[in-house]
């Protein structure tokens, strides 16, 4: 196991509006329209490696890959 930690502060928004659109474009998405608003608020997010995962999440090649 590493001894390392990664925190980051994450911002909030307020959705304001959300708008999806019935057609999808030729991948397959919807488009969307937003309309969001920054408020004076976040929450503070730390990762730290955990022992032997043994499941299946794809995030963690991702993972692996970026911090190995």
């Amino acid at each position: 196991m590493t001894d390392w930690s990664l925190t980051l502060s994450a911002p909030a928004k307020i959705n304001l509006y959300l708008g999806v659109h019935t057609e999808r474009d030729a991948r397959g998405y919807h488009r969307v329209d937003s309309l969001m608003a920054a408020v004076d608020l976040s929450d503070t997010v730390t990762v730290t490696p955990a022992g032997k995962f043994t499941g299946n999440l794809p995030i963690l090649d991702i993972c692996t890959k970026l911090f190995n």
